[in-house]
């Protein structure tokens, strides 16, 4: 069938569910129809300027979003190193996003500067429609009053009802000198601030609508404090790393709660001594997850305590009246005599394995079937002792993998447990002493969507070794675990690495050269490159201070780059500087 015989309804369907900006790439100006259906009966655009290339951007920016502006109704932007820069770029193009009057959600991502978030959230204050906002922001420079600025202005927002604050600042305890009231949002995430007793009542009196909230760890609650009743929660998610008679002055604050999420760290609560709480507290439980390290006795048989830890959530309390599942995970190896415990279906995002695991669960439908762990990130890491001789009592199999972190040469037994890879997107690989390179082309050849390599080497790596393929992988990162006495690859290895089939095709490379005449040799050499991010050995001057480097950097930069190309520099806590660079080319 031809695409010119669909239905405009039909259309504007398919359109709806994509880019905008792809939009107009695919099929502005192929004719009067869909130019038609693009710029006039096309009623909502999703905006993500994530992963574009810095033509397109300045393509788009230029000629097309202002036609559409008072369409868009949700706009994702960020400044990591894909797109260095562009929040600021979008603003000095002459867009304020005020002028997204219809925008809904707005997603900033990787921003370090809290001035320009206190810019782009002021002009937000304009939007009669924004009920969702998303912020992921590592600082570590700013005085306290610009982030006091910034979370006054977001609480001061009159529609937002979402909100979600990944903020990674050493003094975001600011948070708790707010002076701003929000009558509107319900549901808040902070998974970076951790609060005490005092600045999570000074929370919820400045968020009195707050209904559910996902936070980090919780300090010590006592007694002897005038009691709050957080009335108004009725889902929390969150980390608990305190003693148990401090969660439970905690948890009798919020009595109407009726979805919860527990990460339980260092502290062991059976089945019984939970049922003992939800029983006292949580009249209005509907729904409860959770996950909990446990260390067991070297004393006494592991097994035999796995096996009573199980026992004490068969109680009639959570099989038959909450229908709550529960497995353990353990390692007969593990010197420590640790577990995990987490209800079933796996409720988090990520899931960490290694081989040798066993596993027992109170549900009926795993005691003769294999384990099925849906995760979108699995750190899966194999044990060198030979487990052989232990039986696996409930094999895992994982499914629904997007991101996966693994460790080189892995045993055999992986296939068993992670059988398919098409919906992997991302792979993170660590290198031991002996190279396994033919099995990480095996993997290669069996995940075809692969998007992003990361590829953490030693200091003995050489390029010669790296003659891996992929016909997906678009992102392609080189790193090491340690951020000094870094492995940085020379102009032959640069030169090895660009004639390669990955570089013919990579539009993201982060990488570490010996000289920064090697940024200019790979540029040059990589047809398809977008964005470049480098740490060159030669700025590390211990003559010069930081400033004077970073001068010296810019005015290179300047010298050599093509004046249509962004770039940032940023430093990490050793003080190594970092170039990302976004380059204008079309594609």
């Amino acid at each position: 069938m031809s695409l010119e015989l669909l239905a405009n309804e039909l259309f504007v369907d398919i359109f709806e569910f994509l880019n905008v900006h792809n939009l107009f790439r695919a099929f502005h100006g192929l004719n009067t129809r869909i130019d038609q259906l693009l710029l006039i009966q096309l009623q909502k655009y999703y905006l993500d300027f994530r992963s574009i290339t810095k033509h397109d951007f300045e393509v788009f920016s230029q000629q097309h979003l202002t036609s559409i502006n008072d369409r868009i109704i949700s706009l994702h932007i960020s400044d990591d190193i894909e797109t260095p820069n562009l929040p600021e770029l979008l603003l000095s193009h002459g867009y304020r996003i005020s002028q997204f009057i219809h925008l809904k959600s707005l997603s900033i991502d990787s921003i370090s500067s809290f001035d320009l978030l206190n810019q782009i959230i002021l002009q937000c204050h304009e939007l009669s429609y924004l009920t969702h906002l998303n912020i992921m922001i590592q600082n570590n420079h700013d005085p306290e009053e610009n982030f006091r600025d910034f979370i006054n202005s977001i609480w001061s927002l009159t529609k937002l009802t979402h909100c979600n604050l990944d903020i990674r600042y050493p003094y975001a305890t600011w948070l708790l000198e707010m002076s701003a009231f929000s009558k509107s949002i319900k549901y808040l995430s902070t998974r970076n601030i951790s609060y005490n007793e005092y600045n999570l009542s000074h929370l919820i009196k400045h968020t009195p609508q707050l209904r559910g909230l996902d936070m980090s760890s919780i300090g010590l609650f006592y007694n002897q404090y005038p009691r709050v009743t957080f009335s108004s929660l009725i889902s929390l998610h969150m980390v608990v790393e305190c003693a148990l008679e401090f969660m439970k002055n905690f948890f009798q604050r919020i009595p109407n709660l009726c979805y919860l999420t527990l990460e339980i760290n260092n502290m062991h609560l059976d089945g019984q001594a939970l049922e003992n709480i939800f029983v006292k507290y949580f009249h209005n439980i509907k729904t409860f997850r959770f996950k909990m390290t446990v260390e067991f006795s070297p004393l006494e048989d592991l097994e035999e305590q796995v096996d009573q830890c199980l026992d004490s959530f068969r109680s009639h309390y959570w099989i038959a009246k909450h229908k709550l599942y529960v497995q353990c995970d353990w390692c007969p190896m593990d010197v420590n005599k640790t577990g995990l415990v987490y209800s079933i279906p796996y409720a988090f995002d990520t899931f960490n394995y290694i081989d040798g695991r066993q596993s027992k669960s109170t549900s009926p439908c795993n005691l003769n079937n294999k384990s099925r762990i849906s995760s979108k990130i699995v750190h899966y890491a194999h044990n060198k002792i030979d487990f052989s001789k232990f039986s696996i009592l409930d094999p895992v199999e994982f499914v629904n993998i997007r991101h996966l972190k693994i460790r080189l040469p892995f045993n055999d037994i992986f296939w068993s447990h992670i059988p398919r890879l098409d919906q992997l997107i991302s792979l993170d690989v660590k290198l031991s002493q002996n190279f396994g390179y033919s099995q990480l082309q095996t993997f290669l050849d069996r995940a075809p969507n692969l998007y992003s390599l990361r590829f953490c080497h030693l200091n003995n790596f050489s390029m010669k070794s790296f003659g891996i393929n992929s016909r997906s992988i678009r992102r392609l990162e080189f790193f090491q675990n340690f951020q000094v006495r870094l492995k940085y690859f020379n102009s032959e290895e640069c030169t090895i690495l660009s004639d390669s089939s990955l570089a013919a095709q990579c539009e993201v490379l982060l990488i570490d050269v010996e000289n920064r005449t090697d940024i200019l040799q790979l540029i040059n050499v990589m047809p398809n490159l977008r964005a470049l991010s480098v740490r060159p050995k030669d700025n590390e001057n211990n003559q010069l201070q930081s400033w004077e480097i970073t001068e010296n950097l810019i005015e290179w930069l300047h010298k050599n780059l093509p004046s249509n190309y962004t770039y940032s520099i940023t430093r990490n806590f050793y003080n190594l500087a970092r170039i990302s660079i976004w380059l204008s080319t079309a594609s």
